[in-house]
This record gives C-alpha cells, structure tokens and sequence, in this order.
C-alpha cells in the first residue's frame, strides 16, 4: 500500500509513532523527523528533548555495531567476535547520557584495537582495528572486475560516522536535525545510521494530503545510486561472479529491507 493511502485520514499526533513501527531499524529517526515536518507544516517549530537526542545516538549506535560486527562479518563468511558484539547489548540498555557515552567509547576503542580513538576526521579512509581487518577481506571476496573503491568508500563512511557519535552526544545543543517549508507543507531530515533521512509533507485544511520519504536505502540502490553505477561499470565473464559482488556490495551498503539478487546469464563481458 502506498505511503499516502496508509496515513491520510490518520490525525496528525498519531503519524509519528505509526511510521515508528513501520520501521524496524531507525525508528527513532523516522519519528523525529515526522514530528519535525508535521510542526513546520503546522506552523510551529519541534527541538528533539535531551531523551530524543540520547535515544537518537543509541539507535545509530546500535545500527553501526550490528553492522560492523554482525552484518559485515557474515557476509565476508567470518564468525562475528562474541567478545565485542557484547557491547551492543550495553550500548542498547544504555538509556541516559552518561552511560551511553561511556559503552560508546569502550566499543569504538575495541574496534579501534588501540585502547585509544583519534578524533573524527583523521584519515577516515584508512580504518584499523576491527574495521581495518575487514577491508582486506572485503577486497579478498569481491570477485575480479568489481569496484573495490565504492565498497573500500561506503565502509570507511560508514566508520567515520559511527565515530562522530560521541562528539554528537556530548553537543549541548543539537544541530543534526534540519527542517523547513512553509505553512501547510514541511520537511526535515537527520542523519540515520545508514545516511541522511528526509521526511516531507502536505497539509491541506489540517489534514495529510501527501507524504513521502526520502531514505539511504532508495538513494544507495537507485538507477542513479552506488550500487547500479558500481555493477554497471564492472565487467563479468558470467553471471556468478556478478550475483556474488552484487549481493556483496549490497551487505556494505546495507539496505533497510530485505532483498533477492538475481543475475541473467552472460554470454560476454559488456563492452566486448
């Protein structure tokens, strides 16, 4: 059922929370940023509580922490590391500043393999520890003629941003949630743990006439995103090795859904 059709007629107060439980992963995200662009459509303002900020870090945090422990391990064939992924289950009962901030810090310095972590910012494109074991696995797997650089990029991404958490937490004042419009119509967006996150709307006497959501997921898997660009320009003599780098790739990006690759066979590498 479209977006549209499953709110319209639903009041105002109650679209939050029900696009809250239409998503699994980042639900934090999603209702912040409806409550965000509901109010400007409204004509009033919305700043997340401090609880909204803390449950925000803690969802991307967790996100980040099955992805680098779980997701990707699994996908590369590795056993995740039990000893590590421990700390998602503190980052996840976690549920005020201090504590937060403190499983937070011990997981980063895990993964970093030092005891310590530089600021964010400092050669993000060449992770250790943890994250850095996983990137010549990745190039080890990724079958001959795929794009080694948009998976090498997307995780390195990805890393930084899970860094960046507790300068995020730490902030007295929260500047990660944009919004704007005008009356009857608004917009907000935020970062979620995959990407940036827009929610946008229409009004009309009140009441919902449009809504729609602009998600990582649709951007990294559009006909214009990463992963179409990387598989259209890679060359495969046959279909297995393109099924294996698609579904691979797929597991760095991570989508929000789940998915089936399927690959036509191949007589001849394109271009030939």
């Amino acid at each position: 059922m479209p977006l549209d059709q499953l709110l319209t007629g639903r009041p105002l107060a109650d679209i939050p929370r029900t696009l809250g439980l239409l998503h699994s992963l980042s639900p934090q995200s999603h209702v912040t940023a409806a409550r965000a662009a509901i109010a400007v459509a409204s004509g009033t303002r919305h700043a997340p509580t401090p609880e909204t900020q803390v449950g925000l870090v803690r969802e991307q945090a967790r996100e980040h922490g099955v992805y680098f422990l779980v997701t990707l391990p699994e996908a590369l064939g590795l056993a995740p590391d039990a000893a590590l992924a421990t700390h998602i289950a503190r980052i996840t009962g976690a549920h005020d500043r201090g504590m937060l901030a403190s499983c937070l810090l011990e997981l980063l310095q895990a993964m970093s393999g030092t005891g310590t972590m530089d600021a964010p910012g400092k050669n993000p494109a060449a992770p250790s520890g943890h994250v850095g074991r996983l990137m010549p696995e990745l190039a080890a797997r990724l079958p001959k003629g795929a794009p080694q650089h948009v998976a090498d990029a997307a995780l390195a991404r990805r890393w930084e941003a899970f860094r960046a958490l507790p300068r995020l937490l730490a902030a007295k004042h929260w500047h990660d949630l944009w919004m704007g419009g005008a009356s009857g119509a608004g917009w907000a967006c935020l970062p979620s743990a995959r990407g940036l996150l827009v929610h946008r709307l229409k009004l009309k006497h009140g009441e919902l006439s449009s809504y729609a959501l602009d998600t990582p997921t649709m951007r990294h898997f559009a006909t214009t995103g990463p992963w179409v660009q990387a598989m259209e320009s890679a060359v495969f003599q046959d279909a297995a090795p393109a099924r294996a780098a698609g579904a691979l790739l797929a597991a760095v990006l991570d989508p929000c859904l789940p998915f089936v690759l399927t690959a036509p066979s191949l007589t001849a590498a394109p271009g030939s």
